[in-house]
């Protein structure tokens, strides 16, 4: 059942990611757009320092914000960051290779 779960996250962040992509014309801004909403929003790490459960980055900041007040936002960081430059250069490769197919 965890499953169902993780495919129905991951497709509404890629329709999520999608939509905001629409929303620039600029094809740098439509990668940054893209990787920094999928990357924000399908990112995951230990829930916990010291835990074994893994949960987005993003619930991981709100939970934080409402229990503690204070957001150990470094060691959120490293996932975030790591899967925003793979994204990033994914989706500019794809849409170079696009461009290149469309002439």
């Amino acid at each position: 059942m965890i499953y169902f779960f993780w495919f129905v996250y991951f497709f509404l962040t890629l329709f999520i990611s999608v939509l905001i992509r629409k929303l620039f014309n600029s094809r740098i801004l439509k990668s940054l757009s893209f990787s920094f909403t999928f990357s924000f929003l399908i990112s995951i790490w230990f829930s916990q320092s010291g835990s074994s459960d893994l949960a987005p980055i993003f619930s991981i900041m709100i939970f934080d914000m409402i229990q503690d007040r204070e957001l150990s936002f470094m060691r959120l960081l490293r996932p975030f960051g790591l899967t925003f430059i793979i994204i990033f250069i994914l989706d500019l490769v794809f849409n170079s290779r696009k461009k290149q197919v469309k002439n």
